[in-house]
């Protein structure tokens, strides 16, 4: 054999070697993480914790010893635990928490001291470990990994392992020590948690001690407005005792005062902002009528979730009487005196005031009895600016001449004088009013008075004004917009090519900005927004260089700027963003993604440099996000690789490329098949089997949604009259159902039409749409659903339980079905809190009477606890893979073949 053939061989083996040898490192490194995760759920203190966590580092990830410390008063480390070859090494061990000492400055203490992770690759030869060396040399240590475990994101104590290879830890090792600590950290925070649960129920306890006592009626509802509990001050003041209200609706204290448009507004004001506020009319036991100050608010678990609602009520019928007496006598007044509309008043040819009507007093804030028979220019002082005379002032004694000095008044005929003007001063501020003049003229023509009429303009100026900055500024974060942004980037590319400097077009887009818009609502999204532009604009002071396009995405524009500063306000942007928003109880942690580029490298227009801008953000978010890139030609062709990507699904389906598969639905009770999942599959000559998770994001950002979606419910109504003619029993197809085609009015008819074209009856379909989906635009989503549930078609909430559902809107979505995660069933047996959730959505469930159907089942395990809790379908890997329409059909014959001999088997192992 040639030498160097075997010398290739060699080496290639010796690679080999080494990279099984790191997967088992891998291996191990991942056993220790989840059992870490175990240990997390059955250890209810620290000490356990720390006695299994130092354990499994030996035993299961290859450690050769592992301890566990923190820092006493005099910054010494004080062993909590340790476990593996050497100990005794730790006995009388001084390392410190300080920099001031050696001891200190080894890997266990920078860990600590600067809360990162801390690799030393070579123990023996590491200049910061040299006062352990001789020991490690003794054990056979020679590499170490020392972690910083945080409670509430601050260092707490740290754990320290060590290794017999060095050079052992590569970046992954690394990614999977941190990812130990962070879940570690979590048990920590988890700890401190169920002690504030602790205080939580100690104040619960003083609540139900203030509700009885409190002299204010309270009463407390579920969400059915069903009264549950009412405190004593209620019987005091509406002579009912608790067990006659106990299951009843408080409408039964109703007057009938109110119409239902008022009750229908106070729920609807409940339901948008949580609370309402206002004033009832209501009888008591006895048949007397009292006025009651009601205040009902929603009361929300720790997720958000309303679970019930509070009234708090007070007798305020003394208060509404003596109101409406005041109001009528004032009403009358108002009739007789304050006839005309606008303000006006009225002086004599000695310029006194002779009338002053309500309107100019409701204006001025002055009142008539304070202006009649004034003179002087007294009464000019509220509403006109003092250095010029004012309109009814001209009229008396007007010359045409004095026009020119007064260009926003003209004369018309009949003494008529017509001017506004915008520095009238009333009580509110700068207002702007319309006003015009008229002269009273006696027989002989002379002016005896003047009457002049005034009309507030301010708010038809203000949206004058409005409209015009809207033009150019975002009416949400008042940035300017993309209008202005054009403008002064075509300006600031033409300085800088007069000065020949370069210019810098910085793309910041929040990163996962969608997510808190669905779940928490636009509003908050808007405000989250605002306070994100009130950042950018601090951060630049009164520059001008940032603007919004739409949505979560901002430009910056920075002219004469190198790279070094570039890179240095980006760093400083991403951490300045990453610090937390409040907003309404929300504490809200957002990262953004930035992509720049530099005129004239990248660009010599605004559009060009907007599209690498563009181009570097997307590769930004494509690579973890959080973080910023710099325009690279590469980028260019990624680009275009995505646009082959989205040309090549435009022609999947005539291409025949996109394929069905099924995966069966089956009822608990019977053992039978009851439904078939359909889920598209691509296969494509040249990119190979591409994922859904790639391409459906495509299809919806390009429209091609709506064409594959009709495809999809085509084939898969087809297919299921299809085994309806082979004679396979009655069953379900379920479809998926995308945001795009929850947005199509016309969705309904495409579904009737393809319902027709198969003959096949509307029960048999199942459309699924995700919670998210359904929850991103509810008002719509009702209407959508209400529509397709007049067809008769079945509807399911699919990935029930990963969302933020509002159960008020759930309550009203015509739904027959919901479909617990797989995330939740996969954790079945490890994870007592998935557990809660899957009762809890049963329960729930049933009492809403819809079916329950749960997705992810694997195991045996996973379908006896689904069988015991009263789980009506399952569906999953336990039964069978989603498989084409052929293999199905040889699995629906097999299944059918043996389902009496497995039904025989459930009954004998539940009896």
């Amino acid at each position: 054999m040639d030498k160097r053939v075997y010398e290739s061989i060699m080496k290639t083996n010796k690679k080999t070697d080494e990279y099984e040898k790191h997967i088992q490192y891998l291996n191990q490194l991942y056993a220790v993480l989840a059992q870490t995760s175990q240990a997390i759920v059955e250890c209810s203190d620290e000490g356990s914790l720390w006695d299994r966590l130092c354990r499994v580092s030996v035993e299961m990830g290859g450690m050769k010893m592992s301890w566990i410390g923190r820092p006493v008063e005099d910054d010494r480390f004080s062993i909590l635990s340790c476990f593996g070859t050497g100990t005794e090494y730790l006995d009388g061990l001084y390392v410190s928490s300080s920099a001031e000492v050696s001891e200190g400055r080894g890997p266990t203490g920078v860990a600590f001291r600067e809360n990162r992770l801390v690799i030393c690759q070579d123990f023996l030869e590491d200049d910061h470990t040299h006062l352990w060396q001789n020991l490690a040399h003794h054990y056979g240590w020679r590499a170490s990994a020392a972690i910083p475990l945080r409670r509430a994101g601050q260092p707490y104590a740290a754990l320290t392992v060590y290794h017999f290879e060095p050079n052992i830890f590569d970046q992954k090792m690394i990614e999977l020590l941190e990812e130990i600590a962070t879940t570690i950290s979590f048990a920590l925070d988890q700890f401190d948690t169920n002690k504030l649960r602790i205080k939580a129920e100690d104040r619960l306890r003083l609540f139900a001690k203030v509700f009885e006592q409190s002299n204010e009626g309270i009463i407390i509802t579920d969400l059915r407005a069903n009264i549950l509990t009412v405190n004593e001050a209620v019987t005091k003041l509406t002579g009912y005792t608790e067990s006659e209200v106990i299951g009843k609706n408080p409408n039964i204290l109703s007057s009938g005062r109110q119409d239902q448009e008022y009750y229908q507004f106070m729920w609807d004001t409940i339901q948008a902002t949580g609370h309402w506020q206002g004033e009832l009319w209501n009888r008591r036991k006895d048949g007397s009528e009292y006025a009651e100050g009601l205040s009902i608010s929603q009361i929300v678990d720790a997720e958000g979730m309303i679970t019930n609602y509070i009234g708090i009520f007070r007798d305020i019928t003394l208060r509404m009487e003596t109101a409406k007496a005041l109001l009528d006598a004032q009403q009358r007044l108002i009739n007789i005196i304050d006839f005309l509309p606008d303000a006006t008043f009225v002086i004599d040819k000695e310029r006194k005031i002779i009338a002053w009507n309500k309107a100019i007093e409701s204006l001025t804030g002055i009142k008539a009895q304070d202006m009649i028979g004034k003179g002087n220019y007294e009464y000019s002082i509220p509403l006109y600016h003092r250095r010029h005379p004012i309109l009814i002032d001209l009229a008396l004694d007007f010359k045409q001449e004095q026009a020119n000095h007064y260009q926003s008044i003209r004369f018309t005929q009949g003494d008529v004088l017509i001017g506004e003007s915008t520095t009238h001063h009333i009580l509110s501020g700068k207002t702007a009013l319309w006003a015009n003049a008229s002269v009273l003229r006696d027989s002989q023509g002379k002016a005896i008075a003047a009457i002049e009429t005034i009309r507030d303009v301010t708010q038809q100026k203000e949206a004058e004004e409005k409209i015009q900055h809207l033009a150019y500024y975002d009416a949400l974060t008042n940035l300017p917009n993309r209008v202005l942004l054009t403008e002064r980037v075509n300006n600031a590319i033409s300085e800088a090519e007069s000065k020949k400097e370069t210019l810098v077009l910085m793309f910041l887009d929040l990163d996962h900005f969608k997510n808190i818009n669905d779940t928490l609502g636009h509003r908050i999204g808007d405000l989250l927004l605002t306070h994100l532009a009130d950042r950018l604009k601090a951060q630049f002071g009164n520059q001008e260089v940032v603007f919004r396009l739409s949505g979560d995405e901002f430009i910056i524009l920075l002219p004469g700027i190198d790279t070094d500063r570039v890179v240095c306000l980006a760093e400083k942007l991403l951490s300045e963003h990453s610090q937390p928003f409040h907003i309404e109880g929300h504490e809200l942690t957002i990262t953004s993604s930035i992509g720049i580029a530099f005129y004239p490298l990248d660009g010599l227009d605004f559009e060009t440099l907007y599209k690498c801008a563009d181009i570097a953000m997307f590769f930004t978010k494509q690579e973890g996000r959080n973080s910023y890139r710099f325009f690279s030609p590469e980028m260019q062709l990624h680009s275009v690789r995505q646009l082959h990507m989205e040309n090549a699904l435009r022609k999947a389906l005539e291409r025949n490329e996109l394929r069905v598969f099924y995966q069966p639905q089956i009822s608990l009770a019977t053992g039978k098949v009851v439904g078939m999942e359909a889920l598209i599959r691509w296969q494509h000559p040249e990119f190979g089997l591409v994922s859904p998770l790639e391409f459906i994001p495509l299809a919806e950002e390009s429209g091609l949604i709506l064409p594959i979606g009709v495809w999809v419910l085509q084939t898969a109504i087809h297919q299921l009259k299809s085994w309806q003619e082979q004679g396979q029993p009655p069953m379900i197809v379920a479809v998926n159902l995308s945001a795009v085609q929850l947005r199509q009015t016309y969705f309904p008819q495409i579904v009737q039409q393809c319902l027709k074209e198969a003959n096949l009856p509307a029960k048999y379909l199942e459309l699924e749409l995700t919670e998210s989906v359904a929850m991103s635009q509810p008002h719509k989503a009702i209407a959508m659903l209400d529509a397709l549930h007049a067809l008769g078609i079945s509807i399911a909430i699919d990935d029930f339980g990963t969302g933020y559902s509002s159960m008020a809107y759930l309550t009203r979505f015509k739904i027959n079905k919901l479909k617990i995660d797989q995330s939740f069933v996969r954790k079945i047996g490890n994870n007592s809190d998935a557990e809660a959730i899957i009762d809890t959505i049963i329960g729930m469930t049933k009492s809403l009477n819809l079916e329950t159907i749960a997705e992810g089942v694997e195991t045996k395990e996973h379908l006896d606890f689904l069988r015991e809790r009263g789980c009506g379908e399952v569906q999953g890997y336990y039964f069978s893979k989603p498989k084409p329409a052929e293999e199905i059909q040889i699995w629906l014959e097999n299944w059918s073949n043996n389902l009496e001999g497995r039904i025989t088997k459930e009954r004998e192992r539940s009896c």
